[in-house]
C-alpha cells in the first residue's frame, strides 16, 4: 500500500509483517499493517515501538517456568 501522493517517502523497512516508513516533510513515520496506515511521530512511534516490545516480552515469560525464591528455597553457599 502507497502513502498519499503528497509525501515523499523513505522506506526504512519491508518487513514481514509491516513496511514502515519515513517522510521527511511531514517529518511522520508511515506504519503500514496491510490495509491500514498509521501516521506516527518520531516520538509516538519510538513509544510504540517500546510499548510493543514489553508487550512481546511479558507474553514470552508467560510461557516460561517459574522460580520459586522465597527464602524457603534459597540455599546460601559459603566459600
Amino acid at each position: 500500500m502507497r502513502p498519499p501522493a503528497a509525501c515523499q517517502t523513505e522506506t526504512l523497512l519491508n518487513g514481514s509483517s509491516c513496511d514502515l516508513q519515513y517522510c521527511p516533510d511531514c517529518k511522520m513515520i508511515h506504519l503500514i499493517l496491510g490495509s491500514i496506515t498509521l501516521h506516527l511521530s518520531e516520538t509516538h512511534f519510538q513509544e510504540f515501538a517500546s510499548d510493543l516490545g514489553k508487550g512481546v516480552f511479558k507474553l514470552k515469560s508467560r510461557k516460561m517456568p517459574s522460580f520459586d525464591l522465597s527464602n524457603d528455597s534459597v540455599v546460601t553457599l559459603h566459600s
